[in-house]
């Protein structure tokens, strides 16, 4: 890279104060700014600016046009959802963060398709942010002790280091030791936050890393090494108290064999929005109304927390189909540049780029079977961000 690419740019401002969010977690969300909080207003700031930036220089690549494809459909989708349904919180969340989103996605796609070393800057904004994260976390694991969340939200700050797992995952990939000893810390954090999907999203996440490396031998034994940890893990899961109350106690709402799992209330309103589904299963009850659906009725939860049953319920079967299909272009997209990457040598910081962007986007996928990133701005934004300046990339610029 050349050493200009190191010096600040104004441009860079927009897309990767992203990772500024991403800092903060929902911490912000804490902060009352007028009639919203300090995350809304940050998000309606980037929306706005966004929307400028994109006016005043208008030029979007047409590059990877699957995947922008993919993100084009799911915001037209909630656009018309929105139109067609009352005006609520919940629905304009949803909207402006998924429009901020896509915003974010073609700013980062111009930007390091001009600028390939905008690349470096997102991994090194993304790095910068995970650890402030934990910097922040940190002291209040040790003064509050496990599962902390005066605070920082402990779920929202292990969904947030996924991210960061797959950064280390990738350059693990490539080599790095160092890298798996970072990884394992905030894994360790994770635990010790009793959070558990993001705990098995990095696993899973690290797992592909090792899987995608070439060599039958070290692809075996990586494996192998992961299943230990993975064992490690349900060991604890068994014997430490916290995560043993996290797992198998509790409501105990699933019955595998012969262990009944704590759901945490999750069984009964998953439930209860499936009820909700069928009485308008093909096109759903619009953009928000899974939120809607539990403040009418009282449930003591703010989001649904499963947002593939989000979009089932929001948007029904036909919208449900619009979104798997959008989030397989992306996906597909960012593997094939990962690899096409890998196969033609590219610089290093190039293909951990675009090895983090694909493990992050698959960290994302798993997320959302127990969580809710599809309206936390402070996980999505950075996300869009990452993949936008993976497949904006020219091949001839790395």
């Amino acid at each position: 890279m050349k050493a200009e690419g190191l010096r600040p740019n104004v441009r860079d401002l927009l897309p990767l104060s992203a990772f500024a969010m991403l800092a903060f977690a929902d911490l912000p969300s804490r902060v009352p700014v007028g009639p919203t909080t300090g995350l809304g207003a940050f998000t309606v700031v980037l929306l706005g600016a966004s929307i400028i930036a994109l006016m005043l220089r208008p030029q979007i690549p047409l590059r990877q046009g699957g995947a922008t494809l993919g993100f084009a459909a799911t915001l037209l989708l909630v656009l018309i959802s929105f139109s067609r349904g009352g005006l609520s919180f919940p629905a304009l969340q949803g909207t402006l963060v998924w429009t901020g989103v896509f915003l974010l996605y073609l700013v980062s796609l111009r930007e390091s398709g001009k600028r390939p070393d905008f690349a470096r800057r997102a991994l090194a904004a993304l790095v910068t942010a995970e650890f402030i994260l934990l910097g922040l976390y940190l002291p209040t694991l040790l003064i509050e002790g496990v599962a902390a969340t005066r605070f920082l939200g402990a779920p929202t700050a292990a969904l947030c280091w996924t991210l960061a797992a797959a950064y280390f995952a990738a350059r693990w990939h490539y080599g790095s030791r160092a890298a798996l000893l970072l990884f394992g810390l905030f894994v360790g954090t994770m635990l010790l936050s009793v959070s558990r999907m993001p705990v098995g999203a990095s696993i899973v996440v690290l797992a592909l890393a090792a899987y995608l490396k070439p060599g039958l031998r070290l692809r075996v034994v990586r494996i192998v090494a992961i299943g230990i940890i993975v064992a490690g893990i349900g060991y604890l899961a068994l014997t430490w108290e916290p995560l043993q109350e996290a797992t198998f106690r509790g409501d105990q709402g699933v019955r595998v064999g012969g262990l009944t799992l704590n759901t945490t209330g999750r069984a009964a309103f998953f439930l209860y929005m499936w009820d909700s589904l069928r009485t308008s299963p093909w096109v759903g009850h619009g953009v928000g109304s899974s939120v809607e659906l539990f403040d009418r009725t009282g449930w003591p939860i703010e989001q649904p927390h499963n947002d593939y049953l989000r979009l089932l319920h929001d948007f029904g079967a036909i919208g449900f189909t619009v979104w798997m299909v959008a989030f397989a272009l992306i996906g597909t997209a960012l593997y094939r540049r990962w690899r096409d990457a890998d196969r033609m040598g590219s610089a290093e910081e190039f293909r951990v780029l675009h090895l983090t962007a694909f493990l992050g986007f698959c960290a994302f996928l798993l997320s959302m079977l127990t969580d809710n990133p599809v309206v936390y701005a402070f996980y999505v934004f950075p996300l869009a961000v990452l993949i936008g300046a993976s497949l904006g990339v020219k091949a001839g610029q790395e």
